[in-house]
Order: structure tokens, then C-alpha cells, then sequence
């Protein structure tokens, strides 16, 4: 058992109403809908400033929408989404990495095709079938880096080795990834103490190292109740709640 798994059984018991995001399965399952909804709400990240973005990009380029990641899908991301109502299709937890991935790096740039062939080339040399998922990918200017055999490449190049001086300005394009003991994605952290888990609430957002979704929290404090006594009511701390309302807010914003 992994110490995010072990971190998932404290906190309150599960609590059950109808959420916008999960669907019954055992996994998290996120619709292209809510997958749109957080990226719009993550990208850019708060350390990439809209200055770095290039003068032909525009806030649609980096911010998707529902549209957009259809698009994405039918160009060659390769994701066969699941139908689960009518009109909706949902994807599981690696697709909605993979494309954050996709995401981040377009921020920086990369036109979709480019991403691609960065993917496929990562793929070739690392032998892993999702490299998106599975490998610490890192940014420079316009292009995306993998360690391989202690050297960055370029994978955004076909493999071009990064100068050496460049080590020092290379940034982590996986922001709040966490990695499980096998090297792959289990859980995203989007927002300060907030988490998304696949296997914890049908992968729903939650206050880190709890089962209590950020959605309940928001539904609390929209009805009246005070952060401090939302707190005292599920034995958390008051800056947890905030950080959870914090997060909803981001997504109310980005709707």
C-alpha cells in the first residue's frame, strides 16, 4: 500500500450526495466536460505568467474547452472515451493527466502535433505505452525535456541532448503530480491541500489526506455556514476549508 493510499482510509466517512464529477464506478471516471473545467481552472500554472506565452496564442489556446479536447482526441491523442449519459463521455484518471500534460505544454507553445510526435518519441525510448503519466517531463522556453541515461533530451526535437547549462533552467511540466512506488501517476494535486485520487471518492476533488470532497464544502459555505465552523464540524482545520473553497471558486470561475 502506497502512503497516499494509506493517507486515503483517515478522515470522515464517506459521505453521499450527487456531485457533478463521478459516476458510480469503483475508479475515477471525469467527463471531457469537467476534464475542460479543470484545466481551464489550472492552466497556466501559477508559476507560468501569461507574459510567456507566445503573441499568437490566445486564452482559448491554453484554457480548453469541451470542444477543444474533442478535437484533441480526434487529432490523434488516441483516448476512446466511454459514453455514460446522453451526449457525455467520460475518461478515466490517466487520460485526464495525459491531457493536462498536453495542456501544460501547449502553454508553453507546442502545437498539438508537435506534442504528439514529443509523446511518441518519449514513448520510443522509454518503452513506457503512456510516458505522459509515467515520466517527470520538464520545460524550457518552447520545448519539453526527459531525463534519459542522466542527460535531458529534447524530446520536443527528436531527442536533441540539452546543453549542459540548461539543467539549471529546466522547470517540472508535471506541477502537483504525485507518483506511486512504480514511477506512475496516482493522484494530482491542483490546488494547495486539495487532491484528486482516482480510488477516493470516485476520484472526486477532496481536502488532502481525507475523503471530504471540496464540492461539499462549497455547498456548506454557499448555504451560510462559517469556514470556522464547517471546520469544527468535520474536524479539520479552518485553512483546510478555505483551500477547498479556494478551489471551487477557481472552478466557478473558469465555467
Amino acid at each position: 500500500m502506497t502512503e497516499m493510499n494509506r493517507l486515503a482510509t483517515k478522515g470522515n466517512p464517506v459521505i453521499h450526495i450527487h456531485s457533478r464529477r463521478g459516476f458510480g464506478f469503483t475508479e475515477g471516471s471525469y467527463t471531457i466536460q469537467d476534464v475542460a473545467l479543470y484545466l481551464r481552472a489550472t492552466t497556466p500554472p501559477d508559476d507560468l505568467p501569461l507574459s510567456t506565452w507566445t503573441h499568437q496564442q490566445q486564452p482559448a489556446f491554453a484554457r480548453p474547452s469541451a470542444q477543444s479536447l474533442a478535437s484533441w482526441i480526434r487529432e490523434g491523442l488516441g483516448i476512446d472515451p466511454v459514453k455514460v449519459a446522453s451526449r457525455r463521455r467520460a475518461v478515466t484518471f490517466h487520460d485526464l493527466i495525459r491531457m493536462r500534460m498536453v495542456s501544460l505544454l501547449r502553454t508553453h507553445g507546442l502545437p498539438l502535433q508537435r506534442i504528439l510526435e514529443a509523446e511518441q518519441f518519449a514513448r520510443e525510448i522509454t518503452r513506457s505505452p503512456n510516458p505522459f503519466v509515467t515520466e517527470p517531463i520538464w520545460t524550457f522556453s518552447s520545448d519539453a525535456f526527459l531525463r534519459f541515461k542522466s542527460q535531458y533530451l529534447a524530446i520536443s526535437r527528436k531527442g536533441q541532448y540539452a546543453l549542459s547549462f540548461l539543467s539549471e533552467y529546466l522547470q517540472p511540466a508535471n506541477h502537483g503530480m504525485w507518483f506511486d512506488e512504480e514511477g506512475v501517476a496516482e493522484a494530482w494535486q491542483p490546488s494547495a491541500s486539495v487532491v484528486i485520487h482516482p480510488g477516493i471518492e470516485f476520484g472526486a476533488p477532496c481536502i488532502e489526506r481525507t475523503r471530504i470532497q471540496t464540492e461539499v464544502i462549497w455547498s456548506l459555505y454557499q448555504a451560510g455556514d462559517s469556514p470556522s465552523f464547517i471546520a469544527r464540524s468535520y474536524g479539520i482545520e479552518v485553512r483546510e476549508v478555505r483551500a477547498a473553497i479556494t478551489w471551487e471558486e477557481r472552478l466557478a470561475n473558469a465555467a
